[in-house]
């Protein structure tokens, strides 16, 4: 929901795999001053599709920040580097990686790194 303070903010959509229909990611223009012109890592908690990494990326891009990094706790798969790109998903620091759980077929579950 849009919050009043943020009516001005800059905005940029996105999908997520953990909410559905569309979002947006806001940033309050106060803050473009401090992020114009700096060395900025985005950390994100688990980067599954790389949706909502690649909108915190063009957010703060949009503000001016220069991005040097991308940190996760877990990164799930590889399906992320896509929707990343190349040179971004080189930006990415996580301590972990899972694989992806899909349907086996017989009521059973099995690791799928490529997604």
């Amino acid at each position: 929901t849009e919050k009043a303070p943020l009516a001005d903010a800059l905005v940029e959509p996105l999908t997520s795999t953990t909410t559905q229909g569309r979002q947006m990611l806001r940033l309050d223009r106060r803050w473009l001053p401090h992020l114009a012109g700096k060395r900025t890592v985005f950390v994100d908690d688990v980067i599954s599709t790389g949706g909502s990494s690649a909108a915190g990326l063009r957010l703060l891009r949009a503000a001016g920040a220069h991005v040097v990094g991308l940190g996760a706790f877990l990164v799930e798969g590889d399906g992320w580097k896509g929707a990343l790109g190349a040179e971004d998903a080189e930006l990415v620091h996580a301590l972990g990686r899972v694989p992806v759980f899909r349907p086996n077929g017989r009521g059973g579950w099995q690791e799928d790194w490529a997604c």
